[in-house]
Order: structure tokens, then C-alpha cells, then sequence
């Protein structure tokens, strides 16, 4: 399996609301085995530099019960993304790259037709918007996983043509507000794990530009 996807969906998972998955401790932690294996086959990405903190967050937090843990998370995420007026960081794309005064929807919109164009539509538990950073992230895991599944069956044609999606969407629907949403979170949290998330999601991102600019590669690194 290619470890895009699983970046991908490890990130998504780090942007929802939080659930006792992200605070596991190893080897069945998800996001700490995904960094962790992501550091041994993307040298140039460079992941290795947030795992000694985010293993060190953890260890901190395994000194609490999980329900403690699991609320220090949760009071940090409403205060970051939902807040009692507003949010202090507003995790979706249409409130940054609408013009002012332009309808927000468009851009909803266009998301929910590019979904329902690869066949996905989102989950009735859902209950926020279709630009959402989670829905982002998440889009992009799964044309990580087709694009994988076309390898395997030696398709570079349609292959090559997922990867263009993959490039689309990254230059038209997360380049454009993600850096800066990720610069916002670091300029007001103190909590490690929202920093640690914000410097990879930025750095996965504008790894993602230049990797997606090269020729195909012959095969994907895989988790154990």
C-alpha cells in the first residue's frame, strides 16, 4: 500500500474531532507507526524531526487516564476549530479562498460534484461541510488508494490520470489555504500534538507538490 494514503489519512484523523485512536499507545498507534514508516522510505519528507515529540506528547499523556487525555485533546480542538463565538482557526477552504463578498457555497459545490465524480459521497454521521480539512485529506487518501490499485494492475494509463487528479486537486483545493491555515494553528496553540500535526500537514503538502511533478514512480512504499 502506498504510504500517501496512509499520511493522508492519518492527518484527516488528526484534524477531526478527537477519539481515543489518537492518543493509543505503540505499537498500535496509528499515527506514530504511519510517521514512523513514512520516515523510512520519504527521506526528503522530513517526518523523522516530529516523531521523538510526538512520542514524547504521548508518553505525557499515558501518565493520565484516557478520559483525561482524551479532554485535554478535546478542549484543545474546540478552542482551535469551533470556539464559543469562532473558531480561532476556521477549517475550511471556502473561508479562505472565497473572494469577499463572492458566495461560499461555489466552492462547497464544486467540491461535492468532484466527489460525487469519483463515485464518493460523504457519510450520513457526517455532520459538518464538504470543505472541511478532514474531507480534504481524506479525498485525497482514496485517489492515493485507486492510483495503488491501477499499479497493481499494471495500468499506467489510468494510472497516469489519477495521479493528474491527485495533482489538481492538490494545486486548486489544498495549496491554496492549508499552509496558511496550518501557520494559524501554530501561532495560537501551545498543545504539542496540534503543533506537531500543523508542521506535517505543511510539509506533507509541499512535499506532495514536487513529488506529484515527477515522473511515475515504479512502486509505492508499503506498511508492514
Amino acid at each position: 500500500m502506498f504510504i500517501r494514503s496512509h499520511l493522508y489519512t492519518a492527518l484527516a484523523l488528526s484534524f477531526n474531532y478527537p477519539t481515543p485512536a489518537l492518543i493509543r499507545k505503540e505499537p498500535d498507534n496509528y499515527l506514530l507507526r504511519t510517521f514512523e514508516v513514512a520516515s523510512q522510505h520519504l527521506p526528503n519528507l522530513a517526518v523523522s524531526n516530529e516523531i521523538v515529540p510526538l512520542r514524547g506528547f504521548l508518553s505525557t499523556l499515558s501518565e493520565n487516564s484516557e478520559a483525561e487525555s482524551l479532554r485535554m485533546l478535546e478542549v484543545e480542538y474546540n478552542r482551535l476549530f469551533v470556539g464559543m463565538g469562532a473558531p480561532l482557526v476556521y477549517p475550511y477552504e471556502s473561508l479562505y479562498v472565497a473572494p469577499r463578498g463572492s458566495v461560499v457555497g461555489e466552492t462547497v459545490q464544486n467540491l461535492l460534484q468532484l466527489y460525487a465524480q469519483e463515485g464518493l459521497t460523504l457519510s450520513p454521521d457526517f455532520r459538518d461541510l464538504p470543505d472541511h480539512l478532514t474531507v480534504e485529506l481524506e479525498f485525497m487518501a482514496c485517489l492515493c488508494l485507486r492510483e495503488e490499485a491501477l499499479q497493481a494492475r499494471e495500468d499506467p494509463g489510468r494510472r497516469a490520470a489519477c495521479r493528474d487528479k491527485e495533482r489538481d486537486f492538490l494545486v486548486r483545493h489544498l495549496l491554496p489555504w492549508v499552509p496558511t491555515f496550518c501557520k494559524e494553528i501554530l501561532s495560537v496553540t501551545t498543545l504539542p500534538f496540534y503543533q506537531i500535526m500543523a508542521r506535517l500537514t505543511r510539509d506533507f503538502l509541499y512535499w506532495e507538490q514536487g513529488h506529484l511533478k515527477e515522473p511515475l514512480p515504479g512502486g509505492g512504499a508499503a506498511l508492514p
